[in-house]
């Protein structure tokens, strides 16, 4: 279960998203994202971002192959601004381990905390989406 309260001026409508959805019996993709910008243009954005994924990631072989999925979709679009997407694969093992692989563009690298309570930022930087 999950909810999500905009930071500022919740009564704009903003160009931040998140979505998981199962890619297949072993895999989940997660995926997050800000649009540069705000209202109609921002939130068209988004839903093209955020369908883009869950479709190339059900084909894909890696994260990185699913952004530039979503970068040529944003290029076919030739939206007036970009994003940055974070996406990543959970692949949860038999013995229910889990394992990620991700990939980033533009966005700021997530914040692993490891069981011990260390934590780190995972991912290398990325180029932004649908810069052209």
């Amino acid at each position: 279960r999950a909810r999500y309260w905009p930071a500022g001026e919740a009564s704009l409508i903003g160009g931040d998203f998140y979505d998981a959805s199962r890619v297949d019996a072993d895999r989940w993709g997660i995926v997050i994202g800000d649009v540069c910008g705000k209202g109609i243009d921002a939130a068209a954005i988004t839903g093209l971002v955020r369908h883009t994924v869950r479709a190339a990631a059900r084909n894909a072989t890696s994260p990185s192959e699913v952004l530039r999925d979503v970068h040529r979709a944003l290029s076919d679009h030739q939206p007036s601004t970009f994003c940055t997407v974070c996406f990543l694969y959970v692949q949860i093992a038999e013995d229910g381990s889990q394992s990620l692989d991700l990939a980033l563009g533009g966005h700021p690298p997530p914040v692993l905390r490891r069981r011990g309570g260390a934590v780190e930022e995972i991912g290398e930087p990325g180029s932004l989406l649908g810069i052209f």
